[in-house]
């Protein structure tokens, strides 16, 4: 069954969108590498560089009807990077708040007329500090 879940951008304007609750994809990562450094004396030397984790979440976002290619554009234009917005995917008590960074569209069904009237769009939104909004 298909529920109503909201995108947020930049604590403004709303976009609603369709979410299949049986997909919901979260990604952690950090570390520790070690970096050369430059001129050292006496054999090789190296500095430690501790990446902070950052989560990932990934969600299919399902679009009907005959203004699914703006609702999709829409979105997309949310990858434009000379102007970072904040978005919160928000879903029942799930509340996300992070920056999109990548997005995969499937049209899957056309009018007569060649328009997509049934799309999906696999967003990725990586996690921000509530501090940076």
């Amino acid at each position: 069954m298909m529920t109503k879940a909201v995108l947020r951008i930049n604590n403004n304007s709303i976009i609603k969108v369709q979410y299949n609750p049986s997909s919901l994809h979260f990604s952690c990562a950090s570390g520790v590498f070690l970096q050369k450094k430059a001129g050292g004396i006496g054999g090789e030397q190296y500095k430690q560089i501790t990446v902070k984790g950052n989560t990932e979440l990934r969600v299919t976002l399902v679009f009907e009807g005959d203004k699914v290619q703006t609702q999709i554009k829409e979105i997309l234009s949310l990858l434009d990077k000379r102007k970072v917005e904040t978005v919160t995917f928000q879903w029942g008590t799930i509340s996300f708040c992070g920056e999109v960074t990548g997005a995969n569209v499937i049209y899957k069904m056309f009018h007569p007329l060649g328009y997509p009237i049934r799309g999906e769009i696999g967003l990725t939104i990586r996690q921000v500090e509530i501090g940076g909004l």
